[in-house]
């Protein structure tokens, strides 16, 4: 019999999860944006989309990548960790330099699903590579 991939596979997980965010991401925007016209709202909430799909991504590859075939939570929480200061440092100098007027305030919830999105899913990262040398 052959095998099956796993819907929790770090690399599943990793693709989801960029749809997701992307997908919610560009729905606020559009919400947010919902008295301009129309094709402004789907200019605004496309880019949201791309940019979220590709950070969201990237972001888990590192975190991916960091983890390596690892079998230790403490190395998935550095890693975690160490992405989350990479992540922010990049968001506040994109947010400082186009001149959000409150780069914080408008952070802070990205950064909180961000810190807890990293944790998960480097722990997932561990938890497979420990079942994946038990098979």
């Amino acid at each position: 019999m052959g095998s099956r991939k796993s819907w929790a596979s770090p690399r599943t997980v990793r693709l989801v999860s960029a749809l997701v965010s992307a997908t919610g991401y560009a729905a606020w925007v559009a919400f947010c944006a919902r008295q301009l016209p129309w094709q402004a709202i789907v200019q605004s909430a496309g880019a949201q989309w791309l940019l979220s799909f590709v950070a969201t991504f990237a972001f888990s590859a590192c975190i991916s990548r960091g983890v390596g075939a690892s079998q230790r939570p403490a190395v998935a929480l550095r890693v975690a960790g160490a992405a989350m200061l990479v992540y922010a440092g990049l968001l506040f100098g994109v947010h400082l330099y186009i001149g959000t007027p409150h780069p914080l305030l408008t952070l802070l919830p990205v950064l909180t699903l961000a810190g807890a999105y990293a944790v998960l899913f480097a722990r997932l990262q561990v938890r497979h590579n420990c079942q994946a040398s038990l098979a």
